[in-house]
């Protein structure tokens, strides 16, 4: 089981994004990630646009530039 099923944060979703960007190349499960970290963020009145970035660098394979 993967702790990110016990509970679901920002940072988790966004470091699990990250390493599945970087270590497996899986940009497509990458972004999902990324766009639930979004969603959580968004459900909370946070502002979203540090994540907003990583997907838009994701999409256009500059994250690690």
């Amino acid at each position: 089981m993967n702790a990110n099923y016990a509970f679901e944060s920002v940072t988790t979703l966004d470091t699990w994004g990250r390493l599945l960007y970087k270590v497996d190349n899986n940009v497509k499960k990458a972004i999902k990630l990324e766009e639930k970290a979004i969603t959580l963020l968004r459900s909370k009145g946070y502002s979203t646009r540090f994540q907003d970035e990583v997907v838009d660098k994701m999409r256009k394979g500059t994250l690690l530039d």
